[in-house]
């Protein structure tokens, strides 16, 4: 059964194993975020890393945290999201953006994320993200107006 919850230090080796087939395929990121689980914080107001796990094991990472290049503490940016090869098209994706996404509208009204794959772009934009020109992120969504300066 599916479902999603907030990472752990206990889910690292299961990350490790996303690691390993992202590496296969190219990416990076999910190694860096290895690296940097141990002193990462996982579940915090301003960031949160979940996973959705299919039967107990991990199929999908990805995280919110404060974006560090828009210089607006109203801004998130959607990192390190990773659905594995063999599970994709089956839901996992919106499932962890879901997740994601509803978390994040009590904290950013906006998220940005960076993404350097077609396939990606393409899933992201039939979520609602919009293709921006920006050095650091290729996408943006508004996920709820801000009340910032209301009363």
């Amino acid at each position: 059964m599916r479902h999603t919850h907030a990472l752990t230090i206990d889910d690292l080796d299961q990350v490790r194993t996303l690691a390993d087939a992202s590496l296969r395929e190219g990416f990076r990121f999910v190694q860096r975020f290895v690296d940097d689980m141990p002193t990462t914080a996982l579940d915090t107001r301003e960031q949160w890393f979940f996973g959705v796990f299919d039967d107990r094991v991990l199929r999908a990472i990805g995280g919110v945290t404060p974006d560090p290049y828009a210089l607006d503490a109203n801004v998130g940016r959607v990192r390190r999201v990773y659905v594995a090869v063999d599970v994709r098209r089956q839901g996992y994706g919106h499932l962890l953006l879901d997740a994601l996404e509803t978390r994040a509208r009590d904290v950013y009204p906006i998220l940005r994320l960076n993404t350097d794959t077609p396939a990606a772009a393409a899933f992201y934009e039939q979520r609602g993200y919009t293709r921006i020109v920006d050095e650091s992120a290729t996408h943006m969504r508004r996920i709820r107006v801000s009340e910032v300066g209301s009363s």
